[in-house]
């Protein structure tokens, strides 16, 4: 059996997580997907975990990455919270997240008075009204009550602050940020957002 030094192994997992050595500027997407996604709750904090992976990178850059050249996607993504993922890997965090979903989105709605099939006529709705052009959440919540014919879902959705309603579109890859509309937040479908998206199938293993 082999063994290892605790430097080796520090210096194992600096190397895995591009802290050492760091990446060039031009690579940093790199990083995303070697650490497996970037915790974005705080755009500040995303920036900040990029450029220590990264010389001489930039809030700019990073910026680029997500509203221009689109190689970044900022979407709710492990444990339900905020994370820059690879553009070209979000199918495969789709693909994994179908396996198995702990959560129960359907007893949340129920919460809230609405059934199971109108929360199933949400999902329906969801990637039939969001395309690539963002749209703010009040735009997004209207659009989605008149064409699922659930009204109470317009309501739900602009008074949960933290987005709550929406993660089960990105969980199913329905939905992710678009790039800010001043003060407010708005949202695209990434299949279309993308441009290009390549389904991964999985294989259940028992």
């Amino acid at each position: 059996m082999k063994s290892l030094k605790w430097s080796q192994v520090n210096a194992w997992r600096l190397s895995e997580h591009c802290l050492s050595r760091r990446l060039n500027r031009q690579d940093f997407v790199q990083a995303v997907r070697r650490t497996g996604g970037i915790q974005a709750q705080v755009m500040t904090a995303a920036e900040l975990a990029l450029w220590a992976r990264g010389d001489w990178l930039s809030p700019q850059d990073v910026q680029s990455a997500l509203w221009r050249e689109r190689m970044l996607i900022k979407t709710w993504a492990m444990r339900a919270t905020l994370h820059l993922i690879s553009a070209s890997e979000l199918p495969l965090y789709v693909a994994a997240r179908s396996v198995d979903d702990p959560r129960n989105w359907v007893g949340y709605f129920e919460y809230y008075g609405i059934n199971k099939s109108q929360y199933e006529a949400y999902l329906v709705a969801a990637p039939e009204v969001l395309g690539s052009e963002p749209k703010r959440r009040e735009q997004l919540a209207r659009a989605l009550a008149e064409h699922s014919g659930v009204p109470e879902l317009g309501d739900l959705m602009i008074s949960k602050g933290w987005g709550t309603p929406l993660k089960p579109l990105a969980w199913r890859g329905d939905l992710c940020f678009g790039p800010n509309d001043g003060q407010n937040v708005t949202f695209v479908n990434p299949h279309q957002w993308i441009g290009e998206w390549q389904p991964v199938e999985y294989v259940s293993v028992i």
